[in-house]
């Protein structure tokens, strides 16, 4: 059986380049969908309360919040593991230097621990979407 190397290993400065600049945008992807799914949380988590949704249904809501973080979790963190690889390389693009100073001032030990998944932050916005979408469908906004 053979062991794949981490995702990211042995890339070129152009492959971590594009995946920066992929994964930077996308990252904004989930901040868009937290916002759009305040509002259709709130309408369900007050129906919740006033006893006309189920109870069960509170899952749904953390589900509506959870998921959007997640799809920005992943991007950021894939984003950031290609701006340590691209500054070792010394080829960090001048916009991504403060950011990357940024990301080492707050979590000085953590970030040589951040590790691109690309694949599952291509996938989490899409799940994301689903979910927000249900979210909506259920507190009765669309549908």
């Amino acid at each position: 059986m053979t062991h794949s190397p981490p995702p990211g290993a042995g890339a070129t400065g152009d492959q971590l380049l594009r995946q920066l600049e992929r994964h930077a945008r996308l990252r904004w992807l989930g901040v868009g969908l937290l916002f759009v799914s305040v509002p259709a949380t709130v309408t369900l988590a007050v129906r919740i309360a006033l006893g006309t949704s189920p109870l069960g249904q509170v899952f749904l809501c953390l589900g509506g919040v959870l998921a959007p973080l997640s799809a920005f979790g992943t991007n950021n963190d894939t984003a950031v593991h290609a701006m340590r690889e691209l500054a070792r390389l010394r080829a960090l693009p001048t916009p991504f230097r403060a950011e990357l100073a940024r990301e080492r001032e707050r979590r000085p030990t953590g970030l040589a621990d951040v590790h691109a998944s690309p694949k599952a932050a291509f996938l989490l916005p899409v799940v994301a979407i689903g979910v927000v979408c249900f979210v909506y469908y259920r507190a009765g906004i669309i549908g």
